[in-house]
């Protein structure tokens, strides 16, 4: 099985490889993205998905491409699913199996 990898949140990327760097504060990005200060928040925080007008949005801002944000949060929305399916299974195969007899097949 594949194991999740612990991929940061877009929005941790976005913090800490381009506000901090560009001296930029949340509130001066989303002025400048042309969103509230709140959405920025949220997305930054991890508590708001990029979608895909975001990542237009923040491409234009930063001079990327809106495939990198895409890509961003793609990748860590299968390292959450990834991790979230790891502990389903092991969290099942510890409870004690349960049989049930199944009834021959009438023809």
């Amino acid at each position: 099985m594949i194991q999740p990898r612990d991929v940061p949140p877009p929005g941790e990327i976005l913090v800490e490889e381009f506000l901090k760097p560009g001296g930029l504060t949340q509130a001066a990005a989303a002025a400048k993205l042309g969103w509230t200060p709140a959405r920025l928040n949220q997305v930054a925080k991890g508590h708001r998905s990029i979608t895909a007008d975001a990542a237009l949005d923040l491409a234009a801002l930063f001079r990327t491409t809106p495939q990198f944000w895409m890509n961003l949060q793609t990748m860590y929305d299968v390292d959450r699913a990834i991790a979230r399916r790891s502990r389903s299974r092991a969290s099942y195969s510890r409870r004690s199996p349960v049989l049930v007899a199944a009834e021959p097949r009438r023809r």
